[in-house]
C-alpha cells in the first residue's frame, strides 16, 4: 500500500475498522444492509490495490471486483454468500477435517494446551488499556475482537497528536499488542485459512489481512 506519512494512521484505523466490521457484525439472511455497509464504508480500495504485487493489493484487486459485482444490483445474492462463507471459516466453529481451518482463536495458535490461561492475558490486557468488553460475546482471543481493539488504539493514537506523552503510551501500547499476539499467530491462521477459501470476497480479506499484518510489522520497525 502506498500513502503519505500524514494519512497513515487515518489507513490504518480504517482497515483496522473494516476488517473488525466484517468478522464482528451479524449478517442476516435474506437481506443485504451488511453488503450496503461494506461497499460504502470510507476505505479507499484503490489504495490498497497499488499495482503492486503485495498481499495487500491483492486483497484490494479481489474486493474491488466484489464491488463492481455490488454495483451491479446482486446484493442479496452477494449477502449469502458472504454469510455462509464467514460462518464457516470465522465464527469459531469446531474444525470438520478437510472444510475448515482451525477457529479464529489466539489461543487455540498460542496456547492449545492452556487456553483458559492465555485467553486471561488477552483480557486482562484490554483491561488495562480500557478497553470496555460489555458489547461484545466473543471470545477475547477472537480474530475479530483483537481487530477492534487494535481500531479504538489506533482512533486513541490519532486523537492524542497534541499529547505527546499520551502518545508515546498509545504507540508503545499498538506496538506490544502487535508483537506479543497478533503478530505471532494472524499469520498462519491466514495461510490456514486460505486453503479453504472460496468467494472472492473471503480472498480478498484474507489477502488484505495478511499483507496489512506486514505492513504493521514494517511499522513497528520504524517506530523502534
Amino acid at each position: 500500500m502506498k500513502y503519505s506519512p500524514s494519512s497513515l494512521i487515518d489507513t490504518r484505523l480504517a482497515i483496522y475498522k473494516f476488517l473488525a466490521d466484517v468478522l464482528i457484525s451479524p449478517i442476516a439472511v435474506p437481506g443485504h444492509d451488511f453488503v450496503d455497509r461494506v461497499f460504502s464504508a470510507p476505505l479507499s480500495l484503490d489504495v490498497l490495490d497499488d499495482g503492486s504485487l503485495t498481499d495487500a493489493s491483492e486483497g484490494g484487486r479481489l474486493l474491488k471486483k466484489c464491488a463492481e459485482r455490488f454495483a451491479l444490483g446482486e446484493h442479496e445474492e452477494m449477502q449469502k454468500e458472504i454469510a455462509i462463507e464467514r460462518t464457516r471459516l470465522f465464527r469459531g466453529a469446531v474444525p470438520v477435517h478437510g472444510t475448515q481451518p482451525p477457529p479464529p482463536y489466539e489461543a487455540f495458535y498460542l496456547a492449545p494446551q492452556k487456553e483458559p490461561e492465555h485467553i486471561v492475558k488477552v483480557a486482562k490486557f484490554y483491561h488495562e488499556a480500557g478497553l470496555q468488553l460489555g458489547d461484545f460475546h466473543d471470545r477475547p482471543d477472537y480474530l475479530g475482537l483483537e481487530l477492534a481493539f487494535m481500531a479504538e488504539l489506533c482512533d486513541r493514537e490519532r486523537r492524542s497528536r497534541k499529547n505527546p506523552q499520551n502518545h508515546r503510551e498509545i504507540l508503545a501500547m499498538e506496538k506490544e499488542f502487535l508483537e506479543n499476539h497478533m503478530l505471532r499467530w494472524i499469520p498462519e491462521y491466514c495461510q490456514n485459512v486460505m486453503e479453504f477459501a472460496n468467494t472472492d470476497f473471503v480472498k480478498g480479506l484474507i489477502f488484505l489481512l495478511r499483507g496489512f499484518m506486514n505492513e504493521e510489522q514494517e511499522w513497528i520497525s520504524s517506530i523502534s
